[in-house]
């Protein structure tokens, strides 16, 4: 970044946040987004494209809204419309769900954009259907659109119904609680490779075709929860889409550390819930032939430690779906001198940015 002395504030992990935190806000006159916006995938290509999720107060649903940056920090344009809406059965409550529901009330969650297979954008993100104890799910869910025509959709600021006409939801790739998953932007061998989360830790499987449901099964262990943070993790995920390096597969995921704070006053959220937890970020690389050998398991790199990121909707948490270079497109394999911007949401209410160089994130020994 050529603002890092400016914009940059150093911090003890491996990624710095910028200055001018948070990046996007809820817009209170806009319905659908005016109580949290959160948790964004990223794609760059010329500029770079950001799908966030959006709530709205009134009825408490997840859509997507989309911004766009040509330097990736300062947004340029916001679109007035969501351009990604719940249509389907797993994506939308039942009406007796619904009322049970307290606070979320379910929706399409947290979109990762993964990367162009076959002329075509790819997006994973949960379908919820409600909160598991009152008989809805979260799953694992997958859909696409053409890229030429997602960037022209976004060039002219289309309406809600054009994107809708747009997207192909493509399905559940399991059924089940399952809330994290990514692609590797490339077939391994031929196959497909998917590294997802059924709870609490992550796997890593392959198929022979991209269709959902998923045809390639839950697959192998790929990295445990409990071996993750000081204490162990109560789960862990993909964050990320899968970022292609010279010296592997990076991906950025996140875990989730149980704290006891006793019931203090600053663990309650504003959501009405005690937060006894933290959720942090960390990084995986992956051997490029063979993803299913880590190379580099590293400790944090952000954790919630600023106002935004500790208090909020839900407390003390960095949770991120997207990352892109700072001046290639996401589909340019990455050196250790190139720069990695990183979106994530903090506190479950607002989105921020920080950043690294590959070097920062992948240690020497690893890159040799």
């Amino acid at each position: 970044m050529n603002e890092e002395n400016t914009m940059i504030k150093s911090v003890r992990s491996g990624l710095s946040r910028i200055l001018k935190n948070p990046i996007l806000k809820p817009i209170e006159n806009h319905e659908w987004e005016s109580k949290l916006v959160f948790n964004c995938g990223a794609y760059r290509k010329g500029l770079t494209y950001i799908i966030y999720r959006a709530i709205g107060k009134k009825d408490m649903l997840s859509r997507w809204g989309l911004a766009t940056s040509k330097d990736g920090i300062n947004i340029d344009n916001r679109l007035d419309n969501p351009i990604f809406i719940p249509t389907e059965e797993y994506e939308l409550p039942t009406d007796e769900i619904y009322k049970k529901l307290p606070y979320e009330k379910g929706g399409c969650e947290d979109p990762h954009m993964l990367g162009v297979f076959n002329d075509r954008l790819y997006v994973s993100y949960t379908g919820n259907s409600g909160n598991r104890n009152v008989g809805g799910e979260s799953q694992l869910a997958f859909a696409s659109i053409a890229l030429d025509e997602f960037i022209s959709l976004a060039d002219k600021c289309a309406g809600t119904e054009e994107w809708t006409r747009a997207w192909n939801k493509e399905g559940l790739a399991f059924k089940g609680y399952n809330k994290d998953g990514v692609l590797i932007p490339e077939k391994i061998n031929n196959k497909y490779v998917l590294i997802h989360r059924p709870y609490p830790d992550m796997r890593i499987t392959y198929a022979d075709e991209l269709k959902f449901p998923w045809t390639g099964g839950v697959g192998d262990v790929l990295l445990k929860a409990k071996d993750i943070g000081s204490k162990g993790c109560d789960k862990i995920g993909a964050g990320a889409q899968v970022i292609k390096t010279k010296y592997g597969w990076l991906i950025i995921c996140h875990g989730k550390e149980i704290v006891d704070r006793g019931g203090k006053k600053d663990s309650l959220a504003k959501s009405g819930v005690l937060q006894n937890h933290k959720y942090f970020l960390f990084t995986m690389l992956l051997d490029l032939k063979d993803p299913s050998k880590k190379l580099y398991v590293s400790p944090p790199i952000l954790e919630p430690e600023e106002e935004y990121e500790k208090y909020g909707w839900v407390n003390h948490v960095v949770f991120t779906c997207g990352a892109v270079p700072r001046y290639k497109d996401s589909n340019k394999v990455l050196d250790k001198s190139d720069k990695l911007i990183v979106y994530y949401g903090g506190a479950d209410n607002v989105i921020c940015v920080a950043g690294a160089k590959i070097s920062e994130l992948i240690p020497k020994m690893n890159r040799y």
